[in-house]
């Protein structure tokens, strides 16, 4: 088995050639302005305009993963209420699709994915957490019991 490790992050003017290169392999044009960029082991992958969502991606390459992360991550920057404290996850082959949050239920998901009823499933949760105690503290005792914390 071969670990590998994925970096995202947003691309340099020093990546313009990456950029074109993707661009070039992908047969569309290089995505300008800000844009967030997917490495495997340090060589591009795919990358994603932070404006228009469009995308670029080594087509030789299983890049389907890493632009699915790029646009979540692009919709996680653009979301007006970023999500706090206790939050509930749906994830499809281990790729998130959506999030919601225990104490106020606001929601954030992929919106390339059809991730309306993975919302609607984890506001269900929610709800079913909530009215267990009736109170919020009983819920995060639950996913506390449920998901280690993670280390801060």
């Amino acid at each position: 088995m071969t670990d590998h490790s994925l970096t995202i992050r947003t691309a340099l003017p020093d990546d313009s050639g990456a950029l074109r290169r993707l661009a070039e392999l992908d047969s569309a044009r290089p995505l300008s302005g800000s844009v967030l960029i997917a490495e495997l082991d340090g060589a591009p992958l795919a990358a994603v305009s932070v404006e228009t969502g469009a995308a670029t991606a080594d087509p030789f390459q299983h890049s389907a993963d890493a632009v699915r992360l790029l646009r979540l991550r692009r919709y996680q920057l653009d979301s007006a209420r970023p999500l706090s404290g206790s939050v509930l996850i749906a994830e499809l082959d281990g790729v998130p699709l959506a999030a919601v949050s225990v104490e106020t239920g606001a929601a954030t998901a992929d919106p390339f994915q059809h991730s309306a009823d993975a919302v609607r499933l984890l506001r269900l949760r929610r709800y079913q957490l909530l009215r267990q105690g009736g109170d919020v503290a009983p819920a995060r005792s639950l996913l506390r019991r449920l998901v280690p914390n993670p280390a801060r």
